[in-house]
C-alpha cells in the first residue's frame, strides 16, 4: 500500500519538475545559416539582430547574438603646452592641469575596463604638430599606466595635421579583418586641448574616409578648451574635431571649459562596449550632457 503511494508521489514530483522546466526554460541560443561565416547570407555583421520574434513550433524562440569582440583602444593625447591650462583648478580647489585630469581619468578607465575583460588592448598616440605613435597595443595594464604617467607636454604648437593621425591609424588598424567575425573593435579616443589651433587635413587626403568606413572603427572625441575670445576659436575647432567623415551617428563628442562632471560623464560613457550603443543615443546623451554644463 505504501509502495504504491510512494510511486504516485514520485510521479507527481516528476510532472511538477517538467512543468517548471517548461515555464522557466531559457531559449537555446542557436545559430542559423545567417550566423555561418561561410554562408553568403551572412555578409554584414551590422544587420545581425535578435531573431525568434516568431514563435517556433516547440513554443520556444531561437535567438542569435553577436559574439563578444575584444576592443583595442587608441588614446590620442594632446601634448601642446595648452594642456597645462588650469581651468579645472577652480572647480577642484587645487592646482591641476587639463592633462593631469585626463591622465587620472585614463588610468581609472584602463583599470576598470581590464577588470571587465582582460582581452582588451591599449595604445597611445601623441598629438604634437603631427601624430606620433607613442605606445603599441598591449594588454599589460602596468605598462599602459606607467606610460600614461610619463606623458607630459612638449611645446606650444601652432598647427596640427589631422591627416597624419589617419595615416598612422591606417598602418596600425587592421581594416581588412573579417567583417563576420572581426578580431577586434578599434576605438579611437581623441582628446584635444587647443583653443586657437584649428586642425587641418592634407589636400585630397582620403585616409580619413577609408579608415572610418569600417563598422568596427569607432571614433569618440573630447575637446577641452578656453573660453571664446578674439584669439580663441573653440567653436571652429570643435566643428573640425567632431565632423569626421563616415563617423557613426552614435559616436560621442564632448567639450568643456572647466566642468569636471562633463569630463567624468564622457569617460563613463566610454566604459560600455562600442557595439552596445543604442541607435537613439543622441536623443538622451545630449540631454544628459546638458545637465552638466
Amino acid at each position: 500500500m505504501f509502495g504504491n503511494k510512494e510511486e504516485k508521489d514520485k510521479e507527481k514530483e516528476k510532472e511538477k519538475e517538467k512543468k517548471e522546466k517548461k515555464m522557466f526554460s531559457i531559449p537555446f541560443m542557436s545559430r542559423d545559416k545567417d550566423d555561418d561565416p561561410k554562408s553568403p547570407a551572412s555578409n554584414d555583421l551590422n544587420k545581425v539582430e535578435r531573431k525568434g520574434s516568431q514563435p517556433q513550433a516547440s513554443g520556444e524562440q531561437n535567438i542569435s547574438f553577436l559574439p563578444f569582440i575584444p576592443e583595442r583602444f587608441i588614446f590620442c593625447l594632446d601634448l601642446s603646452e595648452e594642456s597645462n591650462g588650469l581651468e579645472f583648478s577652480k572647480t577642484l580647489n587645487k592646482k591641476v592641469t587639463r592633462l593631469d585630469l585626463v591622465k587620472l581619468h585614463l588610468r581609472l578607465f584602463v583599470q576598470t575596463k581590464q577588470r571587465l575583460c582582460h582581452l582588451h588592448e591599449y595604445a597611445i598616440m601623441a598629438i604634437t604638430d603631427v601624430a606620433i605613435w607613442y605606445q603599441d597595443f598591449t594588454s599589460n595594464v602596468e605598462e599602459v599606466l606607467n606610460n600614461i604617467n610619463n606623458i607630459h607636454t612638449i611645446a606650444q604648437f601652432t598647427s596640427f595635421n589631422m591627416s597624419t593621425l589617419f595615416q598612422l591609424l591606417n598602418d596600425k588598424v587592421n581594416l581588412k579583418q573579417n567583417n563576420i567575425r572581426p578580431e577586434f573593435v578599434y576605438r579611437i579616443v581623441f582628446i584635444y586641448s587647443r583653443s586657437s589651433c584649428i586642425p587641418h587635413y592634407n589636400e585630397g587626403c582620403m585616409l580619413q574616409k577609408e579608415t572610418m568606413a569600417s563598422p568596427f572603427v569607432i571614433y569618440d572625441a573630447c575637446y577641452l578648451h578656453e573660453k571664446a575670445s578674439k584669439d580663441n576659436k573653440p567653436q571652429e575647432i570643435y566643428d573640425v574635431v567632431s565632423a569626421i567623415e563616415n563617423v557613426d551617428e552614435n559616436s560621442y563628442t564632448s567639450e568643456t571649459v572647466s566642468s569636471c562632471a562633463k569630463l567624468n560623464y564622457f569617460f563613463c560613457l566610454l566604459l560600455a562596449h562600442a557595439l552596445q550603443r543604442p541607435h537613439d543615443l543622441k536623443k538622451y546623451s545630449d540631454a544628459l550632457e546638458a545637465t552638466y554644463s
